[in-house]
């Protein structure tokens, strides 16, 4: 599907006035705990991004314009003012509708999540949110103070994070007495390192040297927390870099496969096709931000 504007991708402070249509920054702190997305443009059709999924929460707040999220469980239509939250795992599609629009979107990591609450309890949940000023607090400061590094300001940004992310349960009515999760250390540490080191050859045997688990314990681990394979959950990390790299860079497909830790082309286009549907340059040609 194709993309009705072009987009400039601006990172961290290099904010600054583009063309009139289209605009977007990036930003994140400096342990990647959340990314900060801010998008503006204007639309003369409507405006898709496919159904997708991600490994980490996504809170959007709607700034100006108009804009639906599909699901399984169903659609959300979004005004001016609304926040909705998109949990972890959950197929979704966006529709960005005619006219002008802004949207902001803070996406926190799932390795930050595993630190201080059972990650399931978000998982596979969609929903429109009704105490708007509490989030607007917290989604402010967390963009406030995502760039400062003084001791105060990282303490009060993880408050606001856990804050931001009790408000999210709180208004799921997902019920937390059944949810006989408990917070693994260790599994946050082993998302954290393969979201550095997915470029590497990591095997299961690597993180099994490096944490000092069996293979098999890890294992497990990822099928408890994510209900997936170690495997399955690292091909997905790799197709989400190559995905970016296909929309924001002219690279060749060699350089991008090697860049996202598969060993050669073919196999970033066997699993891209096989998730995707679609070859990479397919991808590309739809989907390039230019």
């Amino acid at each position: 599907m194709s993309w009705v504007m072009t987009m400039k991708i601006i990172f961290d402070d290099e904010y600054e006035n583009v063309d009139k249509d289209v605009s977007s920054m990036k930003k994140y702190d400096k342990n990647k705990y959340c990314v900060f997305i801010d998008g503006a443009g204007y639309n003369r059709e409507l405006r898709i991004i496919d159904a997708h999924w991600h490994e980490w929460l996504e809170i959007i707040y709607i700034v100006d314009g108009e804009t639906s999220i599909n699901t399984p469980k169903g659609s959300l239509l979004l005004k001016k003012g609304d926040f909705a939250v998109v949990g972890m795992q959950l197929l979704h599609e966006i529709i960005s509708h005619l006219g002008n629009y802004r949207f902001q979107c803070i996406q926190i990591n799932m390795g930050f999540i595993l630190q201080n609450m059972a990650p399931t309890l978000l998982n596979d949940v969609v929903f429109k949110v009704k105490n708007v000023e509490e989030f607007k607090c917290h989604f402010s400061n967390i963009v406030r103070l995502m760039k400062r590094d003084d001791i105060i300001s990282q303490l009060e940004y993880k408050a606001h994070i856990i804050n931001l992310l009790a408000q999210c349960i709180k208004e799921s009515n997902v019920n937390i007495e059944k949810n006989d999760y408990e917070v693994n250390d260790i599994f946050s540490d082993i998302l954290f390192y393969i979201s550095t080191h997915y470029q590497e050859n990591i095997s299961l045997k690597e993180l099994s040297n490096k944490f000092h688990y069996t293979t098999q314990h890890i294992s497990l681990l990822f099928k408890k927390m994510l209900d997936t394979t170690y495997y399955t959950y690292l091909t997905k990390i790799r197709l989400d870099h190559a995905k970016f790299l296909l929309m924001t860079t002219n690279k060749r497909i060699i350089d991008i496969a090697l860049e996202c830790g598969f060993s050669n082309e073919h196999v970033l286009i066997n699993h891209f096709k096989k998730v995707y549907g679609q070859t990479p340059l397919q991808y590309r040609k739809d989907n390039m931000i230019k």
